[in-house]
C-alpha cells in the first residue's frame, strides 16, 4: 500500500507494530511477511553453476602434481540474483558507509543489507583489484551472510585442485570442482 491519498488517521493506525515502512514510501504489512519460509529460501545452497573458485595459498607438490587449496565462493550478482528471485526486486535494498579510504580508493566498507524493512550490517574490504567495486561487493556478500545467504560455504569440506606452477587453476578441474561442490552440499542438506 502506498502513502498517497491515505488520511492522518489511516497514517496513524498503520504506524502500530504491525507495519514497517520500507523504501520508496510504502508501507508494508510485517505479519504477511514469513520469515522462517524467507530465511530457509535465502538459506538454501547455491546451484553450481552460481559458484565460483580461485586458488588460495602457494602451490604444492604432492604425487607428482601441482596442488593448491581452492576457496569456493559466491560473487556479488548471484547474491543479488538470489535476493530479487526470493523476495522480489522491490523488497530489498543494500547501502554502504566508507570507513576507510586509500587516495581514491575505498578500502574498508560497512555494508546494510535491508529485506523487507529488517537491515543487518557487516563490514566488507578491499580485494586486490578494482578495490572500491570489491569492497561494496564484500560488504553486499557479507551482510547476505547475516541473513543465511552462503552461509553454509563456511561449512563445505576443504576442496584443492591441479594448478600450474603459478598457482593458476587448470581448467579441466573445474568441472571436478563444481561436482564436488554439488555432492558436499547434498550432503549438508541431509544432515
Amino acid at each position: 500500500m502506498h502513502l498517497q491519498g491515505w488520511s492522518e488517521r489511516d497514517l496513524l493506525q498503520a504506524s502500530s507494530s504491525r507495519y514497517s515502512t520500507y523504501d520508496g514510501g510504502v508501507l508494508m504489512d510485517m505479519e504477511s511477511v514469513n520469515w522462517k519460509e524467507i530465511g530457509a529460501a535465502l538459506a538454501a545452497p547455491f546451484d553450481a553453476k552460481d559458484i565460483e573458485f580461485r586458488p588460495q595459498g602457494r602451490p604444492f607438490d604432492s604425487k607428482g602434481k601441482k596442488w593448491i587449496r581452492v576457496l569456493t565462493y559466491i560473487d556479488a550478482r548471484a547474491v543479488q540474483d538470489w535476493l530479487d528471485a526470493i523476495v522480489g526486486l522491490e523488497n530489498w535494498s543494500f547501502d554502504f558507509t566508507p570507513i576507510s579510504v586509500a587516495g581514491s580508493a575505498l578500502m574498508a566498507a560497512k555494508g546494510t543489507l535491508t529485506i523487507h524493512g529488517i537491515s543487518k550490517s557487516d563490514i566488507g574490504d578491499a580485494g586486490n583489484t578494482e578495490q572500491s567495486k570489491s569492497t561494496v561487493s564484500d560488504a553486499l556478500k557479507r551482510a547476505g551472510v547475516m541473513f543465511g545467504i552462503g552461509r553454509y560455504l563456511y561449512d563445505l569440506p576443504d576442496a584443492y585442485a591441479q594448478c600450474d606452477e603459478k598457482g593458476q587453476i587448470l581448467k579441466d578441474e573445474f568441472d571436478k570442482l563444481k561436482a564436488n561442490y554439488t555432492k558436499a552440499t547434498q550432503l549438508l542438506q541431509a544432515a
